[in-house]
């Protein structure tokens, strides 16, 4: 019952004190709420003192007499909205208090946490506006600049260029640049090595990706490969087909680190086996590079063959190819030995893990005794040298993998590979690494060839009957996909249809006005009875939750009500 004055930022002030003395009365978290306290002032505010109040929070904001004042003029502007006398004030003042503040008001732009965007939106400036906005308050405060604060300034004013001085500006800063870098350490790039159309350009940056050493990141590539397809991009689907042989790239890639082609090739085949599944006819253009990847005379690697046999299955099923009876004989003989199994003599344990006369060193702490020995147990006559041997042609004289490349210290990628994260990039007791060094990708690529080559001539190892988890067709389904019907993805719940689940209560940011809301109205929302709607819900629950409230809800109708 207190007379409140708005008229000043006095006023304003003794109102906001008086507001937190009545929220400490009455206890409860909302007297630590400073949103709730300014609500509740707010609220009070007569239409005719609307531009008063606002003119006082950016009194009180400039003289630092009041906690989080910007934030609340954005709150107040946002309430306020449909007041013209508002409107024009965002147009003729707010500016003035931009420009006047604006190193205050973009400290924390850095870390995401500055209201000067939404501040520079409210003004309805347009871009050159906004921009002769920004270079004015810089000029203005330009004795309290510093990098840290300048550099994130500079970045929203880039932000409202318009394109012409864009271009200009990135001209002059890249050449500026290039003057300060010693001639030895430039990246040059090749003009005419640059794709010259977008597709090809798009294409090439997505396989560059799915060749990088983050597995994370290779998967994020076959997920935009995979809604390229669904979005029927015909042109871009189609310049993956000069891509799949490609060996280095040094226009995406690291031009001195070495090139991780089977992982290009690999997870391409991951993808485009799933957008067989989704959008064969979309697809049906890369037919002829699954049959490449397919035969084994180039590179018999049992997991590309697999997934690319898989996908060549997928668009015959759908019926965007056909198959001949030789073509497909030839695929069911994919990953399969010509000859019939045989029991395996165990070799005496020390001697699988005889000295190596290899030049390339295989990791004997996990990569043997994990990865290569479970596997060749899988096949019939083959010992621990002989695979050993085989794996070291492919790596050694097939990919000209230099000796050395496991020193930690010659890594050309250390940056990569972070310090306390080492469990990402270790293969420790045979673990499938998320980031992988050098080595280890070559030696896991080199593991599956080896298995391809040695299946052309050699028996595999007979197993158990009812007994599948030694043979070599469970390890290679293992290496693939856990269910290769359904990606992780395809798992998120659908969005709800109710508005009510799209948005937070209806309560600016206060949980009490929320708990006090009607029940009657709500009861009978939540059983469906409402006007014009025939059903009732006889059963079901939800459950709802913001960085502020959580709302659970379960309902049931039994013979005794609700």
């Amino acid at each position: 019952n207190v007379a409140l004055c708005f008229d000043n930022a006095e006023g304003l002030r003794d109102a906001i004190q008086k507001a937190q003395q009545e929220a400490e009365a009455r206890g409860g978290t909302e007297r630590y709420n400073t949103d709730y306290i300014f609500d509740s002032v707010l609220q009070k505010v007569p239409v005719g003192k609307h531009v008063d109040v606002l003119s006082a929070l950016c009194e009180l904001f400039t003289a630092e007499r009041q906690y989080s004042a910007d934030t609340q003029l954005v709150r107040a502007i946002k309430r306020w909205s449909n007041d013209p006398a508002v409107e024009r004030w965002c147009v003729t003042t707010l500016s003035e208090f931009i420009r006047a503040n604006l190193l205050r008001l973009g400290q924390w732009v850095r870390y995401g946490q500055s209201i000067i965007h939404e501040l520079i939106e409210l003004t309805r400036l347009d871009s050159l506006q906004v921009t002769n906005l920004i270079l004015s308050g810089l000029a203005a405060n330009a004795e309290g600049l510093y990098a840290s604060l300048a550099l994130p300034l500079v970045e929203l004013l880039v932000t409202h260029l318009e394109a012409d001085d864009a271009v200009i500006l990135s001209e002059w800063y890249s050449e500026r640049l290039v003057q300060h870098i010693p001639a030895n350490e430039r990246d040059l790039i090749d003009a005419a090595d640059v794709p010259t159309d977008s597709a090809s350009g798009v294409a090439r940056y997505l396989y560059a990706l799915m060749t990088d050493v983050d597995t994370r990141i290779r998967w994020k590539a076959a997920h935009a490969f995979r809604r390229l397809a669904i979005l029927g991009e015909a042109e871009t689907i189609a310049s993956f087909s000069l891509l799949v042989s490609r060996s280095s790239d040094s226009l995406f890639r690291q031009p001195d680190a070495p090139f991780y082609e089977l992982g290009g090739r690999l997870w391409f085949a991951i993808a485009l086996e799933k957008a067989c599944g989704e959008s064969p006819y979309n697809v049906v253009s890369l037919a002829n590079d699954l049959w490449k990847m397919v035969d084994a005379s180039s590179i018999p690697h049992v997991l590309i063959r697999g997934f690319a046999r898989s996908s060549l299955l997928k668009l015959a099923k759908a019926g965007a190819i056909s198959l001949s009876k030789a073509e497909r004989s030839a695929l069911t003989k994919v990953n399969k030995s010509p000859f019939t199994a045989k029991r395996r003599e165990d070799a005496p344990r020390d001697s699988r893990y005889a000295k190596q006369e290899t030049k390339h060193q295989f990791d004997s702490m996990d990569t043997i005794p994990y990865w290569y020995s479970p596997t060749v147990d899988c096949i019939a006559n083959v010992t621990m040298g002989e695979f050993l041997s085989v794996a070291d042609k492919w790596v050694s004289e097939e990919w000209k993998v230099p000796p050395d490349i496991g020193v930690w210290k010659d890594e050309k990628r250390l940056n990569r590979y972070p310090d306390r994260e080492w469990g990402l990039w270790s293969n420790s007791h045979g673990s499938e690494p998320v980031i992988e060094r050098p080595a280890l990708y070559y030696e896991w690529h080199a593991m599956w060839c080896t298995v391809g080559e040695l299946l052309a001539t050699r028996p595999l190892a007979s197993v158990r009957d009812g007994w599948s988890s030694g043979s070599l067709d469970h390890r290679i389904r293992r290496a693939m996909l856990t269910d290769p019907h359904h990606w992780l993805s395809e798992l998120r719940m659908p969005k709800p249809l109710e508005a009510r689940f799209w948005n937070e209560p209806p309560s600016d940011g206060n949980i009490r006005s929320w708990l006090d809301a009607g029940d009657s109205a709500y009861f009978l929302n939540e059983i469906g009875i409402q006007p014009n709607v025939p059903e009732i819900i006889v059963g079901g629950r939800h459950e709802t939750q913001a960085h502020w409230f959580r709302s659970d809800v379960q309902s049931s109708l039994t013979s005794e009500g609700t």
